[in-house]
């Protein structure tokens, strides 16, 4: 995925990007088991080129949140993702400790 996959006339209408981690954002897994997930230079430079046209990534990912903190900190793209949902829980679960929205967020 790079630039050219988001037409330029598209990205008036985007306003956010949900990605996936595990063989999507990054190659590999982030588990404890093997080496770290190599990140994607690709995705990297799409998520600050879409930043700068006031398009916001988020993650949905299942795996250790701690884990993912850390390893998109060591990757300097930590603060480039807003409202992480990143937890081991199925997304068919209900969460037991639903966010109130405090940031008036909406889906349409």
């Amino acid at each position: 995925m790079d630039d050219e996959t988001i037409p330029e006339e598209a990205i008036p209408n985007i306003r956010v990007l949900i990605w996936d981690l595990d063989e999507s954002f990054w190659s590999g897994t982030l588990d404890d088991a093997g080496p770290p997930p190599r990140p994607i230079a690709q995705h990297c430079a799409l998520v600050k080129s879409l930043a700068a046209r006031g398009v916001v990534s988020s993650i949905c990912s299942r795996n250790d949140p701690t884990a993912v903190r850390a390893h998109l900190q060591c990757l300097g793209m930590w603060e480039w993702f807003v409202f992480a949902s990143v937890s081991w829980e199925m997304p068919s679960k209900p969460n037991p400790n639903p966010n109130p929205n405090p940031n008036q967020v909406q889906a349409f």
